[in-house]
């Protein structure tokens, strides 16, 4: 009896410790992706960055959330103190939280602790294949080639009956990147980014 206890336990802990995203999901996060890299291998982080998402998590300390860029950069949202519980949890989670391995077509999943490893090799990897092409080579090829080096992200997190989602979005190339946090509801029975709660360039 003991052991079929452990085994329920492990398998209970197993289960939380890795992020099961349903298709729709998977395929909102494959679009956003492919908008700053069409092509190849997508290369994403197993969770977030912890001291990136922490510096933009605390944007939701307050109730009312405008957005800092953007089409709607008027409007705002209102939360209640249980929802800005629950989003901060989650987020906090993700980082806890394992996503699976080929979440998309073409793609490798990377340990977040093996993120500066695998971006140092391909930064190099990048820079020799350079070195070796002529001056229009080169410039050819940065105009028809997105060198992304790794995507960090969280799944969606529903609030208000699934109207509403939170998402934590970055990339990274060889010469910079960007990072967000936003708010994305339905518009026209597609998710489009609402409120910008953090984010910028680096």
């Amino acid at each position: 009896m003991k052991a079929v206890i452990n085994c329920l336990v492990l398998l209970f802990f197993s289960h939380q410790l890795v992020a099961q995203p349903d298709s729709a999901d998977r395929q909102f996060i494959h679009s956003q992706i492919r908008k700053y890299q069409r092509h190849g291998t997508i290369y994403y982080a197993d969770r977030p960055l912890e001291g990136v998402l922490k510096l933009h998590v605390k944007e939701l300390s307050k109730p009312v959330i405008k957005s800092i860029i953007g089409f709607h950069s008027t409007d705002s949202i209102v939360l209640t103190a249980a929802e800005r519980r629950f989003l901060i949890r989650q987020l906090k989670r993700s980082l806890t939280t394992a996503l699976n391995d080929n979440l998309f077509p073409i793609s490798k999943r990377i340990a977040v602790d093996d993120i500066s490893a695998f971006v140092s090799a391909r930064n190099r990897k990048i820079i020799d294949s350079l070195r070796a092409m002529g001056a229009a080579a080169r410039d050819s090829f940065f105009i028809s080639n997105s060198i992304h080096e790794a995507f960090f992200f969280t799944m969606p997190i529903y609030i208000r009956d699934r109207s509403i989602f939170l998402h934590f979005f970055m990339w990274n190339t060889i010469s910079g990147g960007a990072v967000n946090l936003s708010f994305y509801r339905k518009e026209n029975d597609k998710w489009v980014k609402w409120i910008e709660v953090s984010g910028g360039d680096f």
